[in-house]
C-alpha cells in the first residue's frame, strides 16, 4: 500500500481511546459501554469501519461449565481490563484483556493480541482464553469485523468452489463451512476502487471453521466461527493455534489470492511441487477433455467409442452408475459391477482413453448388509449426544457420515480401492465428497482423536488417503469432488463444479493453486445442455480460461446429431488447450483480462440444476493471463458463432516484466 513508512509504530492511549498506527494501517478503539473498533483504515481507503457503538463485537467465546451451564460471552458482557503495547524494534503487539464473571468462584480472562510491523498494512490477530476450574471453551468466533463500509469495500470474494464474488448489498449472506465446496480455502477479500482488505486464517492444521458474511444497511459483518476440539480436562486454557491475518492491498481478488498463496507453501498440502514434478501420471496431465458415461456398458460403450474417435486420445473417461446397486444406496457395496463393465473398461483403454469409476469416500448406508455384518456403526462420526450424522441426497435414502479416524473405515476404503486395480484394472478411482462435503466434529471416544472439531477431520483424512495411495499402482490416479485445499497434494485431480450457477464465478482458487493441482469441469450441465448452446459454451469457456480440463459430459448427449456445432466447439476448445498446457499445467494463473474491440456483450438464460434458472451476461470473447517459465501467456475463448477482432493487453505488470521488454514466442 502507498503511504510514508514511519520510523516506528505509534501507539497512543487515553482514558477513553487508544490507537495504533503503523503507517500502513491504523486502528482506533473507543471505550464507552464496551470497547469498540471505531477505526480500521489505510492511506489509500481511509477508514473502512463503521462506528458501531455498543454492538461492535470483535470476539465471542462459548463455554460449558458445571451442570451443563453454557454461556456465550462477547465484549458487551465482559469487563475491559485494559491494554498493553509491547514493542521490539520495528515490530509491536497490542494485548487487550477482558474479565468474564463466569461464577462467584472464578472468572475467565480473554486476551486479544494484534501483532504489527512498522510500515506494514498487515496485522496478525490471536485469541487466548484463561479458563477457570470446572469450565471448558466449546467454540469461538474470532476475529469479528463487525462493520466494514460497503461504500469503501463494495464487493467480496469468498472461496466457494472456483470462487464467488458478491456485490455487498443489503441481504447478502454467506456461510461457508471449511473445508468443503462452500469454503475450499480459509480466506476472503473485500475490495473496490482499486484497493482492498484481505482476511485469512493462516491455519496449517485446517481446523473446522465457518466463514460468515452478512451485509445490511451499508455495512458488512465478517468473521471466522471456530469449532475447536473439546479438552477432556476442565480448566484448561484455550488458544486458537494460528494467526488470522488482515492486510490492506492494491487490486482485487486475484491480488488477495496471492497473499494467501504465499501462506499455503507453509502447509502440508501446499508445500507440494508443480504438477509436472508430482507423481501425477503423464496421461492425466495431458488430458484436455472428459467424457462421462453414466449407466450400463450396453448403453454406453459404442457411443463412448464414437466420441473418443471424434475428440481424440487426450480424452479421459469418468464413469458413473457402473454398479448394480442404486446410486447413493447401499454404499459401500459397489461390487459386483453391471454386466460387461470389466470388458468395457478394457475396450475403452484399447481405444486410447483412461477410465476411472465413481465411489463415495464418506458415506455408509445404515440399511446395507455390510453395516450390520461389519458393525459399521463403530466407525461412524458421532455428535456430542451420540447420534450419527445422517444425510439424505437424491436417492432419499439416509446415509451416515463416517469418521476418517476409524480404522474400520480406513480399511474399508483402502481394500475397495485395491479391488478396482486387481479385478477391473481401472486407470484410477474417483472418490466423491472428501473435498466437497463438510467435515463434522466427532465425539466418538473410540476413534483415537481429540473429541470435537479442531484439526482432527483434516488429519484423519490425510492418514486415510496416505494409506490408500500406497495401494495405487504407478500410472493410476485418485481424483475427488471439489477443491477443498487440505488434501490437494494427495489427489491427482479435482472436479470443480458445485457453485450455484446463479452466483458470480471468479477464478479465486486458480489464483492460489493453479500450478499445484489439476481441475476439471466447471458446473453441472442441465437437461437442456448442450442444446442450450449459449450456457454450454459459457461453462466450457470458463473452465478453459480457469485452466481446467473441459467437457465432463455424457457421450450420448454431446454426440447427438442436433448438437454437432457444440461438439465441434468443445473439440476446438480441447485442441486449443493442448497447445496451452505449459501454462495451464505448471503455470501460474494471473488474472482475467479486459478484452476490447469487437466484443459484444451477450445475454442468455441458463437452466438451474439444483437452484433457480439464471441469467448469463458474458462478452463474446474472454481472456485470462498466465505465467510459465518467466513468460506471459494469454488464453482467449470466443463463445459466439462469428469471428471477432479484439485487443487484449499483455499482463506485463502481473508477470513482473518491465514495459518495453522484447518478448519472443
Amino acid at each position: 500500500m502507498s503511504g510514508a513508512t514511519p520510523q516506528r509504530i505509534v501507539w497512543r492511549q487515553s482514558e477513553n481511546e487508544m490507537s495504533l498506527d503503523t503507517g500502513g494501517v491504523r486502528l482506533r478503539f473507543t471505550l464507552g459501554r464496551m470497547l469498540v473498533l471505531s477505526e480500521f483504515s489505510c492511506p489509500a481507503l481511509g477508514n473502512v469501519a463503521a462506528d458501531l457503538a455498543g454492538v461492535g463485537d470483535t470476539w465471542k467465546v462459548a463455554f460449558r461449565g458445571p451442570d451443563g451451564t453454557a454461556p456465550e460471552y462477547s465484549p458487551l458482557f465482559a469487563d475491559f481490563l485494559g491494554a498493553d503495547f509491547q514493542e521490539d524494534g520495528s515490530r509491536g503487539e497490542i494485548v487487550l484483556r477482558w474479565h468474564l464473571p463466569l461464577s462467584r468462584k472464578g472468572g475467565a480472562e480473554v486476551r486479544m493480541r494484534i501483532g504489527c510491523e512498522a510500515g506494514s498494512a498487515r496485522l496478525a490477530w490471536r485469541l487466548h482464553v484463561k479458563v477457570p476450574d470446572g469450565w471448558k471453551v466449546t467454540g469461538a468466533e474470532f476475529p469479528i469485523l463487525p462493520g466494514l463500509l460497503a461504500e469503501k469495500l463494495p464487493r467480496a470474494a469468498v472461496p466457494t468452489s472456483w470462487g464467488t464474488e458478491y456485490d455487498l448489498v443489503s441481504g447478502v449472506r454467506y456461510i461457508g463451512q471449511y473445508p468443503s465446496w462452500e469454503a475450499g480455502m480459509q480466506m476472503a477479500a473485500f475490495y473496490g476502487h482499486g484497493h482492498g482488505l484481505y482476511i485469512g486464517a493462516h491455519d496449517p492444521a485446517a481446523c473446522l471453521k465457518n466463514l460468515c458474511l452478512e451485509a445490511q444497511a451499508g455495512v458488512t459483518r465478517f468473521s471466522f466461527l471456530h469449532f475447536p476440539s473439546i479438552p477432556e480436562e476442565a480448566g484448561k486454557d484455550f488458544e486458537l493455534p494460528f494467526e488470522t491475518i488482515t492486510q490492506f492491498f492494491d487490486g482485487d481478488y486475484t491480488d488477495a489470492g496471492r497473499i494467501y498463496r504465499a501462506f499455503t507453501f507453509e502447509t502440508p498440502w501446499g508445500n507440494t511441487p508443480p504438477v509436472s514434478k508430482r507423481t501425477i501420471p503423464r496421461w492425466m496431465q495431458d488430458a484436455d477433455i472428459w467424457l462421462r458415461p453414466d449407466g450400463s456398458p450396453a448403453d454406453n460403450l459404442d457411443i463412448t467409442k464414437k466420441a473418443l474417435a471424434y475428440f481424440g486420445t487426450n480424452t479421459a473417461t469418468h464413469w458413473y452408475r457402473w454398479h448394480e446397486i442404486p446410486y447413493d444406496t447401499n454404499y459401500p457395496e459397489y461390487f459386483p459391477p453391471l454386466p460387461g463393465f470389466g470388458e468395457a473398461i478394457r475396450a475403452l483403454h484399447d481405444a486410447g482413453t483412461h477410465v476411472i469409476p465413481y465411489i463415495n469416500g464418506r458415506l455408509w448406508d445404515p440399511d446395507s448388509k455390510s453395516w450390520r455384518e461389519k458393525e459399521a456403526w463403530r466407525g461412524a462420526a458421532r455428535k456430542e449426544n451420540g447420534d450419527c450424522y445422517t444425510e439424505v441426497y437424491g436417492s432419499h435414502v439416509p446415509n451416515t457420515a463416517m469418521c476418517p479416524w476409524s480404522a474400520l473405515w480406513r480399511e474399508e476404503l483402502a481394500s475397495l480401492i485395491q479391488r478396482f486395480f486387481d479385478e477391473l484394472d481401472t486407470a484410477g478411482v474417483y472418490i466423491d465428497q472428501i473435498c466437497a462435503a463438510r467435515g463434522v466434529p466427532c465425539f466418538n471416544p473410540d476413534h483415537g482423536h481429540p473429541l470435537g472439531g479442531g484439526g482432527a477431520w483434516h488429519e484423519g483424512y490425510r492418514t486415510l488417503l496416505e494409506g490408500m495411495r500406497k495401494r495405487v499402482p504407478e500410472g493410476r490416479v485418485l481424483t475427488t469432488e471439489e477443491c477443498a485445499e487440505p488434501w490437494l497434494d494427495l489427489f491427482d485431480a479435482m472436479i470443480i463444479l458445485n457453485m450455484p450457477a446463479e452466483l458470480h464465478s471468479i477464478p479465486l482458487f486458480p489464483s492460489v493453486y493453479s500450478d499445484r493441482t489439476i481441475g476439471y469441469a466447471f458446473l453441472y450441465y442441465a437437461k437442456d445442455e448442450p442444446r442450450n448452446s449459449f450456457s454450454f459454451r459459457w461453462k466450457n469457456s470458463r473452465a478453459f480460461l480457469y485452466g481446467a480440463q473441459v467437457g465432463w459430459i455424457q457421450p450420448d448427449r454431446i454426440m447427438a446429431p442436433e448438437v454437432s456445432s457444440e461438439a465441434e466447439f468443445l473439440r476446438d476448445l480441447a485442441r486449443t488447450r493442448s497447445h496451452a498446457r505449459p501454462f495451464v499445467t505448471d503455470g501460474q494463473f494471473l488474472r482475467l483480462l479486459d478484452v476490447a474491440g469487437d466484443n459484444t456483450l451477450l445475454r442468455g438464460r441458463g437452466t438451474g440444476v439444483f437452484g433457480p434458472d439464471y441469467t448469463i451476461e458474458e462478452p463474446a470473447v474472454n481472456a485470462s493471463a498466465w505465467l510459465a517459465d518467466g513468460k506471459p501467456g494469454v488464453l482467449l475463448s470466443n463463445i459466439s458463432s462469428q469471428d471477432r477482432s479484439v485487443k487484449v493487453p499483455l499482463p506485463l505488470d502481473d508477470a513482473g516484466i518491465p514495459a518495453g521488454t522484447s518478448l519472443t514466442a
